[in-house]
């Protein structure tokens, strides 16, 4: 009996070992992958990291596709992502994200968003 207790508490033993193993090895780099994701949408939400617009100020959203593109993600995760940081999509546009410390959301919101927008030159 007490071998059947020693081989069970052996087996625990193991199954805890293979799942940290696990967590270590697949869970934490995609954890740190995400965090310096993260990072990078909130320095190019911020204000002072936005680009100038055709008008000469700084713009006040960033495309998605932008976003995308920087932090090397799919659409699904780069949305996730823009709302974990505490981003918010522009209301007329789904395309535009700023962060909603920058753009709270306001009652009538359809027409407030402001549309400085940042500048991306069309390449031929």
């Amino acid at each position: 009996m007490s071998e059947f207790f020693a081989a069970m508490f052996g087996g625990l033993i193991v199954a805890g070992l293979q799942l940290g193993y696990q967590w270590w090895n697949t869970d934490r780099p995609k954890k740190r992958l995400e965090d310096r994701q993260k990072e990078m949408l909130r320095r190019m939400l911020t204000p002072k990291n936005m680009p100038p617009t055709q008008s000469g100020r700084r713009a006040e959203w960033r495309t998605f596709e932008t976003l995308k593109h920087v932090i090397g993600a799919n659409d699904e995760d780069t949305k996730r992502l823009l709302i974990e940081v505490g981003a918010r999509g522009k209301n007329k546009t789904g395309h535009l994200w700023a962060l909603e410390s920058n753009k709270p959301l306001h009652r009538s919101t359809q027409d407030e968003d402001s549309d400085e927008v940042e500048y991306e030159p069309r390449h031929a």
